[in-house]
């Protein structure tokens, strides 16, 4: 048993990693913050909610295509 790259992903599989990768992000943060021992701030939350849609941002661009536009026929 191997691995092979799927090259063609369904929307629903990038759909679910994107929500999975934002929330890993956002928890991942998160977690930093209690660990120390305190509840994150409002600009605590707000660096974290950047950096996890920095992450969403960053994955979904890796799917668009650019180039030349396909005519119509």
């Amino acid at each position: 048993m191997g691995f092979r790259l799927d090259l063609d992903p369904t929307i629903a599989r990038v759909v679910v990693i994107a929500i999975l990768l934002f929330c890993e992000s956002l928890l991942g943060g998160i977690l930093v913050v209690l660990n120390q021992g305190t509840m994150p701030t409002l600009v605590q939350f707000c660096t974290i909610l950047c950096v996890a849609l920095l992450t969403l941002v960053t994955f979904l661009l890796t799917f668009f295509r650019t180039g030349q536009i396909p005519e119509e026929e």
